[in-house]
């Protein structure tokens, strides 16, 4: 939401400055002010958009660690599984699944088995 809040902001800022740079606003030092302060704010939204970037980037490989980590648990607790639980294997859907959610419902399962 708020990556989509700052996208919609720079690209307004930018069509914005477009148009002050066709049709001016009269003044040349309020104009070069103007600009100068739209280009800031350009700016500005664009290192949020290179930090918000970052910032999912570091989650993914976080979060893909952690299903992967679940994923070799379950593995190696698979053939213990129904001597603990009393209860044969659980299941699970495609591990390798490339739909987010359903990775995500497999991994808290896989998760939950391994507890």
């Amino acid at each position: 939401a708020r990556l989509n809040a700052a996208k919609k902001a720079f690209f307004d800022d930018q069509e914005e400055l477009e148009k002050i740079k066709t049709n001016g606003i009269g003044n040349t030092d309020l104009d070069r002010h103007y600009v100068a302060s739209i280009n800031n704010s350009i700016q500005s939204e664009q290192s949020e958009c290179k930090i918000m970037r970052s910032k999912n980037e570091r989650l993914e490989v976080l979060l893909l660690g952690l299903r992967q980590g679940c994923i070799r648990l379950y593995d190696r607790l698979l053939p213990y599984y129904s001597a603990l639980m009393g209860e044969g294997e659980p299941e699970l859907n495609d591990i390798d699944s490339t739909n987010a959610k359903k990775a995500a419902k497999d991994t808290e399962k896989i998760m939950k088995a391994t507890e």
